[in-house]
């Protein structure tokens, strides 16, 4: 009679055992969907990195052990606000029916979209971003370059396809930044920048979080230039047509030539656009 009773309690712990190693896996979304847990997100401050109050409930009679991935997207129930991106992984342990409220380092993910004010919108569901972004993302918390980071350009360059020129060096090396720059144009499937776009701040008291005006174009380049011939510096919109000319260089001799950019194109319309250097032939010299 022992071993009947003892197979069945080895099954239980068994069973046990591995609804446990469930619950310690599951991420925020999946434990919502299996009723596990239940989540509210609000905004918690507009000036802090630290935008989005959760309050979590865990409903389960076991320990949660919860992982908020970088690169995970929160959407509010208001679809004229913006939707809120994490881009600081954070561990969470709810002890067996807890409610706690924690904060996430979370930022704008839609550019076009309103500001949100505190107790504007509710956030209740929440995907992952695109995989490139996550990548991204998990490189710099592994880093710990994530706080020295132009972190909100960089997060439209993936969910609103801003330029990859728009993010600022911030807090990094010159080396690391050029790195980054290099890898997210690399996944972007675009050329590296050798320039930075400044854009114009929102006006004081606007929902607009993003202007798209920009203001100042500053950069350096080394190129090679294989025979005489005419060069030029020139702003190009969307469609390839030049905006402005910055630089004309007549007949340029053969050689190598490092060029520095310093221009004000604050009063051009909003747009994305590029600084190209080539020559008569509006042929793109590589750096």
């Amino acid at each position: 009679m022992k071993k009947p009773i003892i197979a069945a309690l080895a099954v239980i712990l068994a069973c046990s055992s591995s609804l446990t190693a469930q619950i310690r896996n599951l991420n925020i979304e999946k434990a919502s969907k299996k009723k596990i847990l239940s989540y509210k997100g609000e905004i918690d401050s507009q000036s802090s990195d630290r935008k989005l109050r959760l309050s979590l409930k865990n409903k389960s009679k076991d320990t949660l052990y919860l992982h908020i991935e970088p690169g995970r997207i929160f959407y509010p129930n208001n679809d004229s606000y913006q939707p809120l991106v994490v881009y600081r992984e954070k561990n969470i342990v709810l002890k067996p029916e807890e409610s706690r409220e924690v904060y996430l380092n979370a930022l704008c993910g839609a550019s076009n979209k309103g500001s949100n004010c505190n107790g504007c919108a509710m956030f209740n569901r929440s995907e992952m971003g695109s995989d490139e972004m996550q990548g991204v993302l998990r490189f710099l918390n592994q880093k710990r370059l994530d706080a020295h980071v132009d972190m909100q350009h960089l997060i439209w360059v993936f969910t609103n396809n801003h330029l990859v020129a728009s993010i600022g060096r911030a807090g990094l090396d010159e080396k690391t930044y050029q790195a980054l720059l290099i890898e997210i144009a690399r996944l972007k499937g675009v050329l590296p920048p050798w320039y930075t776009v400044t854009y114009a701040e929102p006006e004081a008291g606007s929902r607009s979080v993003f202007t798209n005006k920009p203001v100042k174009i500053e950069g350096k380049i080394s190129y090679f230039n294989q025979e005489k011939q005419d060069m030029q510096i020139v702003l190009r919109d969307e469609s390839g047509g030049i905006i402005r000319y910055f630089k004309y260089i007549n007949q340029q001799l053969p050689g190598e030539y490092n060029i520095s950019l310093v221009a004000d194109v604050s009063g051009i319309n909003p747009g994305h656009y590029d600084v190209s250097i080539e020559n008569s032939n509006e042929r793109q010299v590589t750096s």
